[in-house]
């Protein structure tokens, strides 16, 4: 999560996602507990929690998803995964 929060903020507008086993686990494991808690200091960070997406003051954006839902992830262009 490290390596992809650096790559986002490297790049504006990058579209990054973490893909758990399931959404419900990725959230459990990484939405509050790292990725929130990382961005929160950062000025400008938006959060979605619908959408489990975080923005980047430099529009670059982080979202979770869960390797069950195949189909949520079909024709999206991303410039990094963590699996």
């Amino acid at each position: 999560m490290n390596e992809l929060l650096y790559d986002a903020v490297q790049k504006p507008n990058g579209r990054y996602a973490y893909i758990g086993p399931y959404r419900n686990q990725a959230k459990q494991n990484v939405w509050q507990d790292v990725l929130k808690r990382t961005l929160e200091p950062v000025t400008g960070a938006e959060f979605n929690e619908s959408d489990l997406r975080a923005v980047l003051p430099n529009r670059a954006s982080v979202q979770l998803f869960g390797a069950d839902n195949e189909q949520a992830l079909r024709g999206m262009h991303l410039d990094g995964v963590v699996l």
